[in-house]
């Protein structure tokens, strides 16, 4: 191919087309992509992450509360029962 005027503005030509498809597809990959989290949606994801160990924190304290009940549910009946058997001997 010589080297003529057209030539030269057809690879120019050619060169900018690249260029802009090259950039639209970026583009298009870009917008695929989750968006970085501000500072703002950070602090807020903290803070219900934060809450959330608070209830499971307070619902364990519960549930170990109950479990000691029982315990002590279950030994005053063995008191009961122990005093009855030798009380009543």
């Amino acid at each position: 191919m010589a080297d003529t005027k057209e030539g030269r503005e057809k690879q120019a030509q050619d060169e900018e087309t690249r260029q802009r498809e090259r950039a639209l597809d970026e583009a298009l990959d870009r917008a695929d992509e989750a968006e970085p989290e501000t500072a703002e949606e950070a602090e807020a994801d903290e803070a219900e992450a934060g809450e959330a160990d608070a209830d499971e924190t307070e619902a364990a304290e519960e549930v170990e509360a109950d479990e000691d009940d029982v315990d002590a549910d279950g030994a005053e009946q063995a008191d009961a029962t122990d005093q009855g058997t030798t009380t009543g001997s």
